[in-house]
C-alpha cells in the first residue's frame, strides 16, 4: 500500500485527517483510499502487505539522527528503509533537486553532461524503484533505482541519467 500526505496527493482535502484502519499515522492518506474515491478507478494501484509513506518535507531524520536538506543534502528526495520490514518511508521536497547549487534541478546524465531531474522523476526514482523494491523485497541498490527512472526517463523522451552512482 502506498500511503501520502498532503499536499502530494490531489485528493486529500476529500478524505478524512484521521489514522488509518491499519494503525497508520494520522496526516497520511492512503493511496487506495484516493483511488477508491475516484471516479477513474475501482481498485489499487497497488496491492501488497507492505507498506510505503509519503509525505512532502524540507528536512528529515537520517538514519544515525542527523537532520538533512531534503533538496540539498539528498537530491530532492530520499527513501529510508524501516528496519526489519520491507516497509519505508519516502521524503520528497516541494523545491526539487538543489544538490548542485550552480545547476539546480539537473543531475548528472549518461553523458556526464547535466541533464533536467524533475521533481516527479525524483518521486518515480523514490517511490516506484526504491519504495516498489523495498515493498517486493527486491534489489533497492541505487543503481537499481536509477536503471527504473531512465525506464521513465526513456518513455518520457528525456535524457538518461548515470546509473552509476559513484560517478560524480
Amino acid at each position: 500500500m502506498l500511503f501520502f500526505r498532503p499536499p502530494f496527493a490531489t485528493s486529500a482535502r476529500r478524505l478524512r485527517s484521521g489514522p488509518a484502519k491499519d494503525g497508520a499515522p494520522a496526516r497520511l492518506f492512503c493511496f487506495r483510499d484516493i483511488l477508491s474515491r475516484e471516479r477513474w478507478a475501482t481498485r489499487p494501484a497497488i496491492t501488497n502487505k507492505n507498506t510505503v509513506y509519503v509525505g512532502i518535507e524540507e528536512t528529515f531524520k537520517d538514519p544515525q539522527g542527523n537532520v538533512r536538506n531534503t533538496a540539498k543534502d539528498a537530491g530532492g528526495g530520499t527513501t529510508l528503509h524501516i528496519t526489519g520490514t520491507n516497509n519505508a518511508e519516502v521524503i520528497l521536497s516541494k523545491d526539487g533537486n538543489k544538490s548542485d547549487p550552480k545547476n539546480p534541478g539537473t543531475t548528472r546524465g549518461a553523458d556526464g553532461g547535466r541533464i533536467p531531474d524533475p521533481v516527479e522523476l525524483i518521486a518515480a526514482h523514490e517511490v516506484l524503484a526504491h519504495g516498489l523494491e523495498t515493498m517486493r523485497g527486491g534489489d533497492i541498490s541505487e543503481r537499481k533505482a536509477r536503471e527504473i527512472e531512465n525506464q521513465f526517463r526513456k518513455e518520457q523522451g528525456l535524457p538518461l541519467r548515470e546509473v552509476d552512482p559513484n560517478k560524480k
